[in-house]
């Protein structure tokens, strides 16, 4: 496994591991019924620069989303807990592990080019570059360290 395929498993591992524990917790991540709405199960729940003409990138997910993290943590830090924002993360980052391509979209790939895992620049353009990776997996891990305060621990020694 190539190093930077390391930490795209590690960040995904973590911010999975959190959001399932998350859910659990809150009651959250039960299937909706059949014709039940349920926001997360929206293709663009969590996006942004979302109109009817452009597929949004996967970037701002990732930079936005660590910026919003930096303010969660901020209220966090003056003893407020901003549930909106929260919930906001959590969309985005949902919205992150399914745009990773996976066995069943990785049809559209060269098999030379081993892309599970990767982060594309769209569900539409198989581009992949570092700041794609490196947004994401940021913003992954540190929703994971926001979840479970154990993983923070874990990963810094």
């Amino acid at each position: 496994m190539r190093p930077a395929s390391s930490a795209i498993a590690l960040a995904l591992a973590l911010v999975l591991c959190a959001l399932r524990s998350a859910g659990a917790q809150e009651g959250e991540g039960e299937d909706p019924a059949e014709g039940d709405y349920a926001e997360e199960t929206d293709d663009l729940a969590g996006v942004y620069g979302v109109t009817p003409f452009v597929v949004p990138n996967n970037t701002p997910v990732g930079s936005r989303t660590e910026a919003m993290l930096s303010s969660y943590l901020l209220d966090r830090h003056h003893g407020r807990e901003n549930q909106p924002l929260r919930e906001q993360i959590l969309r985005s980052m949902r919205f992150a592990l399914r745009q990773q391509v996976r066995p069943d979209s990785e049809f559209a790939w060269p098999v030379a080019a081993q892309p599970l895992g990767a982060i594309t620049a769209a569900s539409t353009s198989p581009v992949v570059r570092i700041d794609y990776v490196q947004h994401i997996c940021s913003a992954m891990m540190r929703t994971a360290a926001i979840l479970d305060p154990g993983i923070s621990r874990a990963t810094s020694k």
